[in-house]
C-alpha cells in the first residue's frame, strides 16, 4: 500500500506540475495585463507594478489549482490505464477504493488550501490592492499642476492656474456632469487639500457655483465650499475576515463571491468519485476520449456553480456539492466498481 501510494502520488506530481505551470503563466499574463491597465490611471514604477501583482496572484493559484488537480488527476489514471499499469495494480487485489482513498488525501490537501486562499487570502489581498490603488489616487491628487488639463479631483474635472505653497492653489475651475445628473460648475480664487480621517478634501474659498439643468441655469455665491473624495476614505476602512464576509448576508455581489469561492474551493473532493469514472479505463474496449470528458465536466461544474450562486447564494454550495457527489459516485458505481 505504501509502494502504491508513493507510486501515485509520484505520477500525479509529474502530471500536476506540467499541467499547473503552464495555465499558471496563461493566468499570470491575463492578471498582468490586468494590473498594467492601471498605469492609464495612475503612475507606478515596476516595483509598484509588481507590489500590485503580487496583491493579485492568490487569484492566481485560486483559479489555476483546481483545474490543473483535476486535470492531472484524470490524466495520471488515463495513463496508467492505457500503459496496462492499472490493469496491474487491480490484479494484484488492490480496490479502486485504495485509489480514492489516495487521490481523496490530496484533493482535501487541495481544497483546504483553496478555503484558505479563497476565504482568507484573497479577502485581504483585494482591500490591500484597492487601498494602494487608492493611495496612488491621492497621491496624483497632491501632485496636482497648475495649467495642465486632464487632472482629476473624484469625480470632478480640475484646471488651476496658480500654485501656491505645497497644497493651496489660486484660481480654480471645477466641472461634474455627474452630481445630480446635472452639469456643475464651480469658480474659486483659493481653494486647499486637506487629508484627514474624514478623508481627502477640496476646501474653496471665494467662488461662484453653476448648475444648468433643462435649459435652466442656477448660480450660487459662497464663501467656503468643501469637497470630498470618500474613495480614499473607503478604502482606508480595512475589514478582517468576518466583517469582510458577514457583509454577505445583506451585500448580493459579497453572497455570490463567498458562494462561488467555497464551491470552486471543493470542486478537487467532490470530484473524486468521477475522477475515478473518468480515468479508469479498459484500453482494449475503450477509447481514449479522455480529453473531452475534461473538458465537458470542467465547463459543466463552472456554469453550473456561477448559476446557482447567482440565484440561490450559500444554498448553491449544499445543492452543487450533493449533485456533484452523487452524479460522480453513479458513473463510478457503473463504469469502475462493476467491472474491478
Amino acid at each position: 500500500m505504501v509502494r502504491l501510494n508513493r507510486y501515485i502520488n509520484q505520477n500525479f506530481s509529474t502530471m500536476f506540475f506540467s499541467i499547473f505551470f503552464p495555465l499558471f503563466s496563461i493566468a499570470s499574463l491575463i492578471f498582468f495585463i490586468k494590473v498594467v491597465s492601471i498605469t492609464s490611471i495612475i503612475k507606478v514604477d515596476f516595483l509598484e507594478l509588481l507590489e500590485l501583482y503580487m496583491y493579485v496572484l492568490p487569484q492566481i493559484f485560486f483559479y489555476t489549482i483546481p483545474v490543473a488537480f483535476f486535470v492531472s488527476a484524470v490524466m495520471t489514471l488515463s495513463k496508467l490505464s492505457y500503459d496496462y499499469e492499472m490493469i496491474v495494480i487491480f490484479s494484484l487485489g488492490i480496490k479502486p477504493f485504495k485509489i480514492a482513498h489516495i487521490l481523496g488525501k490530496m484533493a482535501f490537501l487541495a481544497s483546504t488550501a483553496l478555503l484558505m486562499l479563497s476565504l482568507v487570502i484573497i479577502p485581504q489581498a483585494k482591500q490591500m490592492y484597492k487601498g494602494f490603488i487608492a493611495y496612488k489616487k491621492a497621491e496624483a491628487i497632491f501632485n496636482i499642476k497648475p495649467s495642465e488639463y486632464g487632472q482629476k479631483f473624484g469625480d470632478w474635472l480640475l484646471f488651476i492656474e496658480n500654485q501656491k505653497g505645497k497644497n493651496r492653489f489660486e484660481n480654480i475651475v471645477l466641472y461634474n456632469q455627474k452630481v445630480m445628473n446635472k452639469e456643475n460648475f464651480i469658480v474659486a480664487k483659493e481653494a486647499v487639500i486637506k487629508s484627514d480621517k474624514e478623508g481627502l478634501k477640496f476646501i474653496l474659498n471665494s467662488g461662484t457655483g453653476y448648475t444648468y439643468e433643462n435649459g435652466k441655469l442656477d448660480e450660487l455665491h459662497f464663501e467656503r465650499m468643501v469637497l470630498n473624495d470618500l474613495s480614499v476614505l473607503e478604502a482606508k476602512q480595512y475589514k478582517n475576515v468576518i466583517e469582510y464576509w458577514f457583509e454577505s448576508t445583506s451585500n448580493k455581489t459579497r453572497a455570490f463571491d463567498f458562494t462561488i469561492f467555497v464551491i470552486v474551493s471543493l470542486f478537487p473532493m467532490l470530484s473524486i468519485f468521477l475522477i475515478l469514472a473518468l480515468g479508469i479505463k479498459n484500453p482494449r474496449y475503450q477509447k481514449n476520449f479522455t480529453y473531452l470528458w475534461i473538458i465537458l465536466s470542467i465547463s459543466i461544474f463552472y456554469v453550473l456553480a456561477f448559476i446557482l450562486s447567482k440565484k440561490i447564494p450559500f444554498i448553491a454550495i449544499f445543492i452543487l456539492s450533493i449533485l456533484w457527489l452523487f452524479f460522480g459516485y453513479i458513473l463510478y458505481k457503473k463504469y469502475v466498481l462493476k467491472r474491478y
